[in-house]
């Protein structure tokens, strides 16, 4: 028997941190806690999953490839911590779109669609999804029903989260672990 999962698939820059956000981490601009809290009330809303498809997922890509903690370039130190703070949040990475080979990010996510979808090992077919990201990186084109555009300077807003409400459509909450 299949699942079916609504997903978020989450950019970090421009969506959980903005241009005002102060905190760093080696010396990137970090997250902040209201902006985190916005996409859980996305996740409250509708029982969707997060599917990390930021450039901070090379993290996750670091330890899976055994990256030593210390090469700065995989961002592990930093990946990390967006889990340890997301999940203070009530938010959880269920998955990560594939490392890129490009910065087509559409195709990234088109990828990662296909994959959840045709392995017969997974039972989370996609049913419905929304994309947040502040940058358009050939996502309107392979999905412009489902993508939420978020400004920079402000981060992911409480109008940006009823879109996205929308386009994965509301549930009645019941009791979910994420």
């Amino acid at each position: 028997m299949l699942s079916k999962v609504k997903y978020i698939f989450l950019d970090v820059d421009g969506v959980i941190n903005c241009d005002t956000t102060e905190e760093t981490i080696n010396g990137w601009c970090f997250v902040e806690d209201r902006l985190i809290q916005i996409v859980r009330y996305i996740m409250d809303n509708t029982c969707a999953r997060v599917v990390l498809s930021s450039s901070w997922r090379s993290g996750y890509y670091g330890m899976k490839y055994g990256a030593d903690e210390s090469d700065e370039s995989w961002g592990i130190t930093e990946y990390k911590a967006l889990v340890e703070r997301c999940g203070q949040n009530g938010v959880w990475f269920f998955s990560h779109t594939v490392w890129p080979e490009s910065s087509n990010r559409g195709a990234e996510i088109q990828a990662w669609i296909e994959d959840q979808n045709e392995s017969e090992q997974e039972v989370y077919h996609v049913t419905s999804f929304v994309i947040l990201d502040d940058y358009d990186m050939d996502i309107s084109r392979y999905f412009p029903d489902n993508f939420v555009k978020t400004n920079p300077a402000v981060g992911i807003t409480i109008e940006d989260a009823e879109e996205a409400i929308k386009i994965l459509g509301k549930e009645k909450r019941k009791h979910v672990y994420y």
